[in-house]
């Protein structure tokens, strides 16, 4: 090869890169910025939701309202990111907003409190002591906080 060809690879080499870097970064904010991508949140069952009211700190007369899901994985039975408000704590219309993960099937295997009002006002494990590959910083579950924050889907 002559030293244009190899420049052109070189060149062409670094925008495929610069490209896979702002797809990367893309997809860890959810999107393309400045676009309004839309939601992929479900609203929950009411099975659902008692499902995961069943893990509130019932002792002090807590309940859920308003319980969204966004899938993440193969039909979203991988891990699915949950969040709803938090009833019986501040006022209602300052409810705090729980998220949890739903780990490995429908029901899941492991549920996992991933913000602080899920730990608090549940009885699950925190993902970071369990080791579980999520957190609020995974794709989805700041997505879910926003629609049960909203109330939208």
């Amino acid at each position: 090869m002559d030293r244009v060809t190899v420049r052109r690879v070189g060149i062409i080499g670094a925008l495929c890169l610069v490209v896979l870097v702002l797809a990367a970064i893309s997809l860890t904010r959810g999107g393309p910025s400045g676009l309004d991508a839309p939601s992929r949140c479900v609203a929950m069952s009411t099975a659902e939701l008692a499902f995961l009211a069943d893990g509130l700190a019932v002792d002090e007369g807590l309940s859920l309202d308003g319980g969204y899901w966004v899938g993440i994985g193969e039909v979203g039975d991988e891990i699915r990111f949950v969040a709803a408000a938090i009833l019986g704590v501040g006022s209602e219309e300052a409810s705090p907003v729980g998220v949890w993960a739903y780990i490995g099937g429908n029901p899941p295997l492991l549920v996992v409190a991933l913000n602080g009002e899920a730990e608090e006002f549940s009885h699950f494990i925190p993902a970071r002591r369990a080791g579980a590959p999520v957190g609020m910083s995974s794709v989805g579950a700041q997505e879910v906080l926003e629609c049960a924050s909203n109330g939208r889907n």
